[in-house]
């Protein structure tokens, strides 16, 4: 039995914000055929619209005025967006433009994935170990490469990863992403989030401790073992092997890479990547493998948290993202 980080709290609730229309966003940003309101999070509105200067169909991310005016909100808004636009990768969303409307309203658009995020993907069609080694492959070699660039994800979850309709993965929402070698934001002072509770690696918690590439690895640790058994780890949990029958080696990657001492962890994503596809070689170690009822997956993906100020309990957003396909980035 292994013992988990164990997050939990009240909600929070973001200012409330009424997205503009298609017609008003036609008017607003005239480079752009608006066809469609997807989504609303905490953080913004996503639509999928045309380019009309390539007639390419998009999704268009807004920061709605009610946040402009917050420098904590526009900052990790920013952030994002030039975090993506810094790593080209076929397995990251790519940014095509980014942006400000005459009323102060901030936009970029991106790559529009025509499929569902892992989350929902999870409840609709558990995976098979074959298919969970390509997924989690493709999350490694975008997180891989994002580091490799000084980049830090912080908030690796299966609602953050988007499989299109041929089974490509796409790592998405750099929001609370870091610039490693750079001071990050202080979000004590905001309020803002900093990683979603499940998932959070502990480095994040401790205001006093810096958190680099092996925080993602962490969290790569927790969204395996929810691959593998329909849950994520809270408190003393089984290893895969039991819940599952999955390889025990299994067990061990996910161990080390859910260590609380991050020297003790995977120092690289390609390390992991290495030791899973040694373990996928020998179809006979999967032979025991059970893959888990749809009724028994647990919807525990939650929201981001923000660092308490003084307070003990880590406080969680609201979820309110619905089920949609496609379904993209929510804030």
């Amino acid at each position: 039995m292994h013992q988990a980080n164990d997050h939990g709290g009240d909600a929070v609730h973001f200012e409330p914000f009424t997205p503009p229309s298609t017609e008003e966003l036609d008017a607003l940003i005239p480079g752009y055929k608006f066809l469609q309101f997807i989504e609303r999070g905490g953080m913004g509105a996503v639509y999928k619209a045309v380019q009309k200067s390539l007639n390419r169909t998009v999704a268009v991310k807004l920061l709605p005025q009610v946040h402009r005016n917050k420098e904590s909100f526009a900052e990790r808004f920013k952030r994002e967006a030039h975090a993506l636009a810094q790593l080209n990768h076929p397995h990251i969303i790519a940014v095509h433009d980014f942006g400000e409307t005459p009323d102060g309203q901030m936009y970029y658009a991106m790559e529009f994935v025509s499929g569902m995020d892992l989350q929902h993907l999870l409840k609709r069609a558990p995976p098979e170990p074959r298919q969970i080694l390509t997924i989690i492959t493709q999350v490694c070699e975008a997180l891989q490469f994002a580091h490799e660039h000084g980049i830090v994800h912080r908030d690796i979850k299966p609602a953050n990863i988007l499989v299109d309709e041929r089974g490509n993965v796409k790592v998405a929402d750099f929001g609370l992403a870091k610039v490693m070698g750079q001071q990050a934001v202080d979000y004590t002072a905001t309020g803002m989030t900093i990683g979603t509770p499940d998932y959070i690696a502990p480095e994040a918690l401790d205001q006093s401790k810096s958190i680099d590439h092996r925080a993602d690895i962490y969290s790569l640790g927790v969204m395996i073992y929810e691959l593998f058994t329909g849950h994520v780890p809270k408190g003393v949990w089984e290893p895969p092997s039991i819940r599952s029958g999955a390889d025990k080696g299994i067990d061990a990657v996910v161990s080390k890479a859910m260590q609380n001492n991050p020297e003790k962890r995977y120092q690289h994503v390609r390390d992991m990547t290495q030791v899973l596809e040694k373990l996928f070689k020998n179809s006979d170690n999967w032979k025991n493998f059970r893959r888990p009822p749809k009724s028994e997956i647990l919807s525990t993906a939650g929201e981001p948290v923000r660092i308490p100020t003084n307070a003990d309990t880590i406080r969680m957003e609201a979820a309110t993202r619905p089920k949609l396909t496609p379904l993209l980035l929510e804030g």
